[in-house]
């Protein structure tokens, strides 16, 4: 990375000339913030950790990596939370356009990594208790062309997407120099304000869980990772015990909302695979009786998750906010 631009990586063999393994995921580092920092250094550091990160995962992605998509819109979301964790002054519209757009290069790959994750998560563990079944044989076929054609209209639109433009703007506004004055403000009354803000953000979501909507499950879920990401932002500025306490409960939450999100996103991914005019009748009856195993294998585990999820959030809610 030179100041001001982010190189997007090429493949190692590109770059030496010759043969070497393929590229691997590179997972986010620790943002390293301490007390004496100001917002505006925050800021800096926060960004730049996260265009870092989405850079290095450049090469795994054009490798087919599956894991390579998924840290790469890890890298995407953080950055989302990045440019609005700050507080304040950094909340301007030149920034505001471009966290936008985090949410626009996320999604050229997002229904590559939802038939990765269905393939892996969903699929698998029905195949291996019913093995040898003719009729999930017969699915997971259209399962892999459905992700071939996903992964490579993703690639395609990764080359259109202007990704190396975006990240240049975004380093550029890391750079600046020129903040409103809150942007001196002591890093610690930032993030403090930062992550109260998130958390009320997740209560007022956690409110509407007991209608018992899919919905609402899944917006308290992306309400605490965008709070799982401010904390883990701002972590050196706290003691571990209390910050490690929090974040431990917060990921337990996070785990059985991932759980009930992968069981919504099976239903609608079956019937996209499903939506397809079969070859003939005895494909459509292959096709309806592997989406009935399916379905039938997740919710029978899914039972109880809701109630779960409400006794998570409950302890979660309950537990010391580290940053008080």
């Amino acid at each position: 990375m030179t100041e001001g631009n982010v190189e997007i990586l090429r493949p190692a063999h590109q770059r030496h000339g010759h043969a070497l393994r393929s590229p691997k995921p590179v997972k986010a580092r620790p943002v390293r913030l301490n007390a004496d920092m100001t917002a505006e250094d925050g800021f800096r550091v926060a960004v730049l950790e996260c265009l870092a990160q989405i850079s290095a995962n450049i090469p795994a992605v054009r490798a087919r990596e599956v894991e390579g998509v998924h840290q790469l819109r890890v890298g995407l979301r953080r950055l989302h939370t990045a440019l609005f964790a700050f507080g304040d002054p950094f909340r301007i519209a030149t920034v505001k356009r471009l966290r936008r757009r985090t949410k626009g290069l996320a999604g050229i790959f997002g229904p590559a990594r939802d038939l990765d994750v269905f393939l892996e998560s969903v699929f698998t563990p029905v195949a291996r208790s019913a093995d040898g079944n003719e009729a999930l044989a017969f699915l997971k076929g259209r399962i892999e062309d459905a992700r071939a054609k996903a992964w490579d209209e993703g690639l395609e639109k990764l080359d259109e997407g202007g990704l190396q433009e975006f990240l240049d703007k975004v380093a550029a506004i890391a750079e600046a120099r020129s903040w409103a004055k809150g942007s001196a403000e002591p890093i610690l009354l930032t993030s403090a304000r930062t992550l109260e803000e998130s958390f009320l953000r997740a209560r007022k979501r956690a409110r509407r869980i007991d209608r018992g909507e899919d919905r609402d499950f899944h917006r308290l879920r992306i309400a605490l990772k965008k709070l799982r990401y401010t904390a883990e932002f701002f972590e050196g500025l706290y003691k571990k015990k209390r910050l490690n306490e929090y974040l431990d409960h917060l990921r337990k939450l996070q785990d059985v909302l991932g759980a009930m999100h992968d069981v919504a996103a099976a239903r609608q991914t079956l019937l996209r695979l499903t939506a397809e005019e079969p070859a003939s009748a005895r494909s459509a009856a292959q096709l309806a009786h592997a989406s009935g195993l399916i379905t039938g294998w997740h919710e029978s585990r899914a039972t109880g998750l809701a109630d779960k999820a409400r006794k998570k959030w409950k302890e979660l809610s309950r537990t010391e906010q580290f940053w008080r």
